[in-house]
């Protein structure tokens, strides 16, 4: 008697599917190709199917950034915690440095395709509780930031949450610039530069103390 997948295995099997060819889409021809239809025909699934795991075109690419950038991360050994210690600045830095590299390696039509006002997955306040890779670097960041206020490292009038959603706004900033320029900035450049000029506010005279915190050049 054959053995049945449980239906969360299915399920994950027919995300992977669609994702997959939602891939292959991106690949062979670029952006613009990627609708919900050209999907359906490429994954061999009716539509009914795509909307029941998925609610849109930009959740979908919601679920292909996420997948790529933990990938992307335990391909490139991202090891952001561990290298910037206890210097909170260097934590937000490096953590979104990685997702800076991602999103360049992903290619520009990819990420200003996703990078739009409409995509409500961008904003940081409605993502907070959910899984995705923003959501990752909110938490992490915000981690960081409540133990470096308890350490004396960081203002304490501002909730490290919101403080790791301002450095979010930043990050976001510096993509759309990215984007709009045709990615004629130097990227993570502009990201550390932005995330000075914001941490000038946020570190205590104890932190100045005890790190280097040295002003980047201009990107």
């Amino acid at each position: 008697m054959a053995v049945k997948a449980p239906r969360r295995v299915k399920s994950q099997n027919t995300r992977k599917k669609i994702f997959d060819a939602a891939a292959r889409l991106l690949k062979k021809h670029g952006e613009d190709y990627l609708t919900i239809a050209n999907i359906c025909d490429e994954a061999g699934i009716s539509k009914g199917t795509f909307f029941y795991h998925f609610n849109s075109k930009e959740d979908l690419m919601l679920y292909y950034l996420q997948e790529g950038f933990d990938n992307f991360v335990a391909e490139h050994n991202g090891d952001a915690v561990e290298r910037a210690g206890d210097d909170v600045y260097l934590l937000v830095l490096y953590l979104y440095q990685e997702y800076l590299d991602y999103c360049q390696s992903m290619g520009i039509e990819f990420v200003s395709n996703y990078y739009q006002s409409k995509n409500k997955a961008l904003d940081a306040r409605s993502v907070m509780g959910t899984p995705d890779t923003m959501n990752f670097l909110l938490k992490a960041c915000a981690e960081g930031l409540l133990a470096a206020q308890k350490a004396g490292f960081v203002r304490e009038d501002w909730s490290a949450n919101d403080i790791s959603y301002d450095c979010c706004s930043v990050i976001k900033g510096c993509v759309f610039e990215w984007c709009i320029t045709d990615g004629a900035i130097d990227l993570n450049a502009h990201a550390e530069h932005m995330l000075h000029a914001y941490f000038t506010n946020v570190v205590t005279d104890r932190y100045r103390e005890t790190f280097p915190f040295t002003e980047p050049p201009m990107a």
